[in-house]
């Protein structure tokens, strides 16, 4: 499992070019990920979904995350899941911190990569997902969701700012 996930932070960093490799040295900051703040959304057919990022302090922000139906899966505008987020500064590391409804907890992620442009979460321990990676392209935010296994479970949003 540790060579899977160190397979999938490496392919991760190739696409988001070498370059960034140097930078990911410095990831016990949130300063380092200011690029994330703001609101992104995505729609498709039957789905719109909006995460925002806000800072609260120098060492947390909060973030919110919904999806809502566009009609084949709901009535237009019917909250079908949420999920409130954290990002936390502290003993000189980066935390995300995620409470869904299905988790009678929230879950915690360790910042492991970080660059200009991108950062690397990860939780081992968690069913799914293990690792969250975010990218900024252009004016497209990247959110990669997956079990951290090669060709295993996962999902893709590109997510445009509000």
């Amino acid at each position: 499992m540790r060579h899977s996930r160190a397979l999938f932070a490496a392919l991760f960093a190739l696409s988001t070019g070498g370059a960034r490799m140097a930078a990911a040295a410095d990831c016990q900051a949130l300063k380092q990920l200011t690029w994330l703040l703001g609101t992104w959304r995505v729609e498709t057919e039957t789905r719109q979904v909006y995460e925002r990022w806000a800072a609260v302090s120098t060492e947390t922000w909060e973030g919110y995350g919904e999806t809502r139906a566009r009609g084949a899966e709901g009535a237009p505008g019917e909250l079908l899941e949420s999920e409130t987020l954290r990002l936390l500064e502290m003993a000189g590391e980066v935390y995300y911190i995620a409470k869904v409804a299905h988790n009678a907890l929230p879950v915690a992620f360790r910042l492991t990569q970080c660059g200009p442009s991108f950062a690397i979460f990860e939780n081992p321990a968690h069913d799914f997902p293990r690792v969250i990676a975010y990218r900024l392209e252009n004016d497209t935010l990247i959110a990669e969701v997956s079990d951290g296994e090669a060709g295993g479970r996962s999902f893709t949003l590109r997510l445009t700012q509000d």
